[in-house]
């Protein structure tokens, strides 16, 4: 984890002297639409930067693509940035990274897909998340999306780790109460799947266990009250140390079906793993029922039985869908789904090994009815 963080209300209005830091000059602003009419915080980040300011990219769209990020490189070179600054969710902040790549290296962004082949630091990027859910802003890897295959595909590189990342909790006063909740049940599922994952190890565990803690107590207060900063500051933390967490440790097969999801029928990550991540558990808790024990150790539950229900319930509290059918996935992409998945790298660390797609398809049916 070598990104230096921030952490403050109103910490975002000060962004330049981060850029200082950096040795930058001119930066490039990536956000979308949403971000970047929601006026406070982000024009309080628009008129500190001042003349570093060389333009705002806000194209970036959910699970944004090739074609984005390449946009938002040229827009970046034309203005002479030597710097991108991301504020927004995942998708923006992958599009940062991705951006950040195609500047220093030109070409596409096809050019650079792959997992470690860049050669030395890109591009300097400063990262404002606007969610408390994916973590990106501490994590290597940046998922982009291929219209042509429909699928969701990651260039994993240590160069892209961001520099810095400026947690403002005023940030995320304008989230909309179902998006607090579907990102922030993203990163309780990085928390879950990185305790329980093949490549799980005492600091993975320390930031995951840190992180459930804070979701558990803090994502329904911020899902209840959006204005309130004590708890959006938890659940940006939290959802920091999620990202940290998966980052040494991977995630899981809820993620693999998640990401298949996203490329085939185009749920939203974090409502994909909202509603997998509980059939998931008790998928992998049928050869170990003691698997999530961790877990109820950070929920104050009675036992790792209870995890997957908590799950459920935390996510019917907030009012989201529960079912696959509810989020609107026709049934008979169930295989094109289970296809995707075996074929995403994070089924490799599972705890309950799975190699072929006709292994998750009663799992999947289950998911899609909520059965």
């Amino acid at each position: 984890m070598p990104v230096k963080l921030v952490f403050g209300e109103g910490a975002g209005g000060d962004v330049s002297a981060e850029m200082s830091e950096l040795g930058c000059r001119m930066a490039l602003v990536v956000t979308d639409e949403h971000v970047a009419t929601a006026g406070g915080a982000f024009d309080k980040l628009i008129r500190g930067l001042g003349p570093r300011l060389g333009g705002v990219f806000r194209g970036v769209t959910q699970d944004s693509g090739y074609t984005v990020i390449d946009e938002g490189a040229k827009m970046a070179a034309d203005a002479g940035a030597d710097c991108v600054i991301s504020v927004g969710g995942g998708s923006v902040i992958d599009t940062g990274k991705g951006i950040s790549v195609v500047l220093k290296n030109g070409g596409s962004i096809r050019d650079h897909m792959g997992v470690n082949i860049l050669a030395g630091p890109q591009t300097p990027h400063i990262v404002l998340p606007t969610t408390s859910g994916t973590g990106s802003e501490v994590t290597n890897v940046a998922v982009i999306y291929d219209s042509g295959e429909k699928r969701k595909k990651n260039l994993l590189d240590h160069n892209i780790f961001p520099n810095t990342a400026v947690l403002d909790p005023e940030f995320l006063v304008h989230l909309p109460p179902a998006i607090t909740a579907s990102t922030g049940m993203d990163a309780v599922t990085h928390a879950i799947e990185a305790l329980h994952s093949v490549m799980k190890n005492p600091v993975s565990d320390s930031l995951a266990m840190q992180a459930l803690r804070l979701m558990g107590q803090w994502l329904p207060v911020a899902w209840a009250e959006p204005g309130n900063l004590a708890a959006r500051g938890h659940t940006l933390v939290g959802s920091n140390l999620a990202g940290g967490a998966f980052s040494n440790a991977m995630v899981g097969l809820c993620h693999a079906i998640a990401h298949g999801l996203g490329g085939v029928a185009r749920v939203p990550h974090g409502l994909a793993n909202s509603i997998c991540l509980p059939h998931v558990m008790r998928f992998n808790m049928e050869e170990d029922p003691q698997l999530y024990d961790q877990v109820a150790e950070a929920l104050g539950l009675g036992s790792g039985e209870e995890a997957p229900g908590w799950v459920l319930d935390m996510a019917r509290r907030m009012e989201l869908p529960t079912t696959l059918k509810d989020a609107g996935v026709a049934e008979e992409a169930l295989g094109e789904v289970a296809e995707a998945a075996m074929t995403d790298g994070a089924a490799l660390y599972n705890p309950r090994p799975v190699f072929e797609p006709e292994e998750i398809m009663p799992l999947l049916r289950m998911i899609w009815a909520g059965e």
